[in-house]
C-alpha cells in the first residue's frame, strides 16, 4: 500500500505499449477505497522531468 508522496515507477505494462514503461507517478490519496475492499483507487500525478 503506497503512502501520500510515494513515488511509482512503470516497470511493465499489461498492454505491452512501451510509451508506458519509465513514467513516474507520485501518490497523492492513497486511501480511498470502498466498503468491501475489492478495488481500491489511488490518486496520481504523473512526474515529468523538465
Amino acid at each position: 500500500m503506497p503512502t501520500r508522496y510515494d513515488r511509482v515507477e512503470v516497470v511493465a505494462a499489461r498492454s505491452g505499449n512501451p510509451a508506458r514503461l519509465g513514467r513516474v507517478w507520485q501518490v497523492l490519496d492513497p486511501s480511498e477505497a470502498s466498503a468491501v475492499e475489492l478495488v481500491r483507487v489511488t490518486r496520481l500525478d504523473e512526474v515529468t522531468t523538465p
